[in-house]
């Protein structure tokens, strides 16, 4: 039965959590890495549609925006409310890329737990930056935290784009590990 599973299924969960933890970095990177000597072989599914420069600029843009909202406590709060809808909507939508052209019960089932685990990923960070802003005891400075968070975010799709079976892995390991965390908050 496993072996029947297209191997794009190995990618989805650590792609739905990279996207939970960071989207547009995950979508930025995954487009701009057929475009460089890095990588020569064509991505999984649709997901060379991303390496479109308006896409590009798009996504940077983005990118930048989210960056500049995590310094403010407000703007953070604000940020992740809207994410919330937009966070699982867009990983059901990079399913649906990554398994282009799949059965429609696989593209279903691929979409909803896509959309599935990027939202808890994302409830997981959001929940965690706002307990820092509203904590008491000195935490990491957010912009540290952003960038552990984009490292981890590119790590996790360099992996994905290279090595899927690690890159399950990793996803697996952060999964159950953010779960866990999450729960004694």
């Amino acid at each position: 039965m496993l072996t029947d599973l297209p191997p794009e299924i190995l990618v989805l969960l650590p792609l739905a959590i990279a996207a939970g933890i960071d989207l547009y970095l995950t979508l930025l990177f995954l487009g701009v890495m057929p475009t460089t000597t890095w990588w020569s072989d064509p991505l999984p599914g649709a997901l060379g549609d991303l390496d479109s420069l308006g896409v590009m600029i798009m996504l940077g843009g983005f990118y930048l925006l989210e960056f500049a909202a995590e310094r403010f406590p407000t703007a953070t709060l604000v940020w992740n409310a809207f994410h919330t809808v937009i966070r699982p909507i867009s990983g059901a939508l990079l399913a649906l890329l990554l398994l282009d052209g799949q059965p429609p019960l696989v593209l279903a089932t691929g979409a909803v737990l896509a959309g599935g685990l990027t939202s808890a990923a994302h409830s997981i960070r959001s929940g965690a930056s706002i307990l820092r802003w509203l904590g008491s005891s000195p935490g990491p400075h957010p912009l540290l935290t952003s960038l552990v968070e984009d490292v981890i975010v590119l790590g996790i799709v360099a992996l994905v784009i290279d090595q899927p079976t690690w890159a399950l892995a990793a996803g697996l390991v952060m999964a159950v590990g953010g779960s866990f965390g999450a729960a004694s908050r």
